[in-house]
């Protein structure tokens, strides 16, 4: 799934029904989750894996989920962890419990941070569509995630959405494939604003002056550029 995919499902303006739809499947298979866990404990005697698999599946989920769902997905697995350790000594229940909430704690930490990521950067991609300047933004791996009214004239129809398509592919044709993600990775890993020059091809193969710069970081980065045009 692309980042833009992701940003679009997890963004404000994706609907509260399928949101809630997913919550609620999310919150059934838990409770599966942690019923099948629970009885694979009682298989290994000496062996208690509820809290590890526990773990293990919220922070899968933590990548996707917002932190509220994290949370409601981290009580319903304490359920299952105590159940897990109701034959152990209170000192070791105080212990693995714990070790399991705090677990949780960080997995929601780590699922704020992503969902706030993905709201600066929605926010950041409807500004860009929407500002009357040739400007576009990809990724890392050169994928364009938006491009503003202006940009997508420009471009002409042949690559229409814009985004979605290779960043190489629309502005690097006159070089080869290997030369242009080079220099793409180049370009995305500088720091500040720098100067470059971008090659519209099937549109009068144009050569066009742009100035480009990479901010965010992790995931969050993105490389922004915003080019002349002699219309």
């Amino acid at each position: 799934m692309s980042t833009r995919t992701q940003l679009r499902l997890s963004g404000k303006n994706s609907g509260k029904g399928p949101m809630a739809y997913e919550s609620w499947l999310i919150y059934a298979f838990s409770i599966c989750y942690g019923g099948l866990i629970l009885v694979i404990d009682g298989l290994f005697r000496d062996v208690v894996v509820t809290p590890m698999m526990g773990l293990l599946w919220m922070m899968g989920n933590a990548f996707f989920r917002r932190p509220r769902e994290i949370a409601i997905v981290g009580g319903i697995l304490l359920c299952f962890v105590v159940a897990s350790l109701i034959h152990e000594s209170i000192v070791t229940i105080a212990v693995r419990s714990t070790s399991f909430i705090i677990g949780s704690v960080l997995a929601i930490l780590f699922a704020n941070h992503k969902w706030c990521s993905n709201e600066r950067l929605t926010q950041i991609f409807k500004i860009i569509e929407s500002v009357p300047a040739n400007v576009v933004a990809s990724d890392e791996q050169g994928t364009i995630l938006a491009a503003s009214f202006m940009a997508e004239d420009l471009i002409g129809d042949t690559y229409k959405p814009v985004s979605g398509h290779l960043f190489m592919d629309v502005f690097m044709l006159n070089m080869s494939p290997a030369s242009a993600l080079m220099i793409y990775r180049e370009w995305f890993q500088r720091s500040g604003s720098f100067d470059c020059e971008v090659y519209l091809g099937g549109h009068d193969n144009k050569i066009l002056k742009a100035k480009a710069e990479s901010s965010g970081s992790g995931d969050s980065r993105i490389l922004v550029l915003m080019f002349q045009s002699d219309r």
